[in-house]
Order: C-alpha cells, then structure tokens, then sequence
C-alpha cells in the first residue's frame, strides 16, 4: 500500500497487492488490484496468471478463460510451473462453461509439464468425474494423493469419485480423511451427509447437514440436505424450515421446491404444497416426483370438494 502510494503507477506493486489480498482470502479486492496491474502491464504473463486464478475463484469463467489465454499468449516471463498452472486454470474455467473435453486436454497439458504437481491430478480427476469417466477419475485423483496425501480437496475428490462408482464406504473414509484435514470444509460435509442418507443412517446424515450449515450458513445445498434427513427422521416441521431457507438462498433449486412441497402436504397445508410444486415444475417442467406430487394433490383436492355435502 505504500509503495503505491508514493509510486501509484507501479504495476509490480499492483500485481503484489493483488497476490497478498488473493492469499489473506480477499478474492474481489484482489480482483481490483490485479486489474490494475494488468492495465500497466498488460502483457505480463505472470500478471495474467494471477488475474485469471482471482476469477476462477470468483466463478467468473468466461473472464477467466480470456485472462488465462492472454497469459500464455504473453512475455513468457515465468517459469514452468507458471506455464502449467495457467494450462490447469484454463481447464478449470472450461470446466465451469462445460467445455469438458478442451478442459480435459487443458488438464493434460498441465500434467504433462509438471507429472509430480498433485493439484494438477487432482483438478484432472474432477474433470474425468465430470465426464463420468469414473475409472480413469480415481487413478488421476489417486495419483495425486500419493504426490501429497495432506491434500483435503483431492480426498474430497475422491469421495465424489468413489460414491459415484457405488462404493459409499469407501467414499466415507475418503471424506473422513478429507475433513481430517479441513474441519471447515461445508460442501464436503454436505456431501458425506448425502452418502450417510444413502446407507440409511440418518441421524449421522443429519449430523453432516448441520455441520455444513455450521460451516456455512449460506449453503442452500447444506439447508437441502438437513431437510432430507430430517424427513427421513419424520420431523417435518424442522424439515419445511430447513426446505425454506435453501430455496431462500437458491430460489432456482427446483429439487428444493419439490421437497417443500411434499413437506407441505405431508403436514396437510395443501394450498402452499401446490404453489411450491408449481414454483418446482417452472424451473424444471420435466420433474417426475413434482408433476406426480402435484397432480396427487390437485386430484385428492377435486374428489374432496365432490364428496363435500
């Protein structure tokens, strides 16, 4: 902050502000800061890297996407690690757009510059995950957990894999080593909570969701997921809370609709079930368990006002 007050110009100060700012979790000051740097020093392929890393921290993809290009595009002042991590921040932005197979080749060259960088395999697997390319997603992300065992993401990464391959045991232990390692991570404890449900333990379930919301309060999936296991638990008036505040912070959750929805019936307040199954049906017209849900409702409506006096 001195340096560029006395020196406002000086695009290396702007560039090492916005790395500090990155690094103390300030993302949108970073941003700023970066800007200007890039302003100053608009071909400065380390600058560029920087910027485009901000902005998929951001979820700003597109924008990431461009800045990470320009940067291997650039004065090729850096070093190889910097080469490949512009490759593994070009496949993560791709990977946001679902521009999967240009992400995959992305996260090929990354690997291929640098084969003992675990972030890289990591990233990869997730990639391959996507591509429901399952098998080859665990030898990636296994690669990366031999390179760095410490690593919570690419345990967490596993989890994902190892649930989708059926195996929820092991996805569990995966997680478990995840949260090990970071206590704080919300969408890993929503995840392990949805595997949880899936064995039928849901008291556990119900213990994950709420330590996500603990974690962030702020996580419409985490609020989902309490609510789930709270049906399972029969304990539908905490359920339909849990249901309101997840679509309150992600009104387009047409899932979160349809649960509250069923709540709702369930507790016999059939007008807002019906006006939540709509809500769920104009996001998502194709959900099966909303149509069936609202037309049960509306015909068991019909038939009771026939059979009225």
């Amino acid at each position: 902050d001195q340096a560029i007050h006395l020196e406002p110009n000086d695009g290396n100060s702007w560039f090492q502000l916005g790395q500090t700012l990155q690094q103390l979790k300030r993302p949108t000051e970073a941003l700023v800061a970066l800007n200007r740097a890039v302003e100053l020093q608009p071909k400065a392929a380390q600058v560029l890297l920087a910027q485009c890393s901000v902005l998929n921290q951001l979820q700003q993809a597109e924008a990431a996407l461009a800045a990470c290009q320009k940067a291997i595009q650039g004065d090729s002042n850096w070093q190889p690690a910097d080469i490949a991590q512009a490759w593994n921040q070009q496949s993560q932005a791709l990977t946001v757009l679902g521009k999967l197979e240009e992400a995959l080749a992305a996260a090929n060259r990354a690997v291929g510059m640098l084969p003992n960088w675990a972030e890289a395999w990591s990233d990869r697997a997730v990639v391959l995950w996507y591509l429901k390319q399952y098998d080859e997603a665990l030898t990636s992300v296994q690669k990366s957990l031999a390179l760095n065992p410490q690593d919570a993401r690419a345990w967490a990464n596993q989890g994902r894999i190892l649930r989708s391959l059926n195996q929820p045991e092991n996805a569990l232990a995966a997680y478990a080593e995840s949260l090990k390692r970071d206590p704080q991570d919300a969408g890993t404890w929503a995840n392990q909570s949805v595997v949880q449900w899936s064995l039928g333990n849901y008291s556990a379930a119900l213990d994950s969701a709420n330590q996500a919301i603990t974690a962030n309060p702020k996580l419409s999936q985490g609020w989902q997921n309490r609510a789930v296991a709270l049906v399972a638990l029969e304990d539908y008036p905490e359920a339909q809370a849990s249901y309101e505040q997840a679509v309150s912070l992600d009104p387009k959750n047409a899932e979160a609709w349809t649960g509250l929805g069923l709540v709702l019936a369930r507790q016999e307040q059939y007008e807002a079930a019906i006006e939540s199954l709509q809500t769920a049906l104009s996001l998502n017209p194709n959900h099966l368990v909303a149509q069936q849900a609202l037309k049960a409702i509306t015909e068991a409506q019909q038939q009771s006002s026939i059979t009225k006096p």
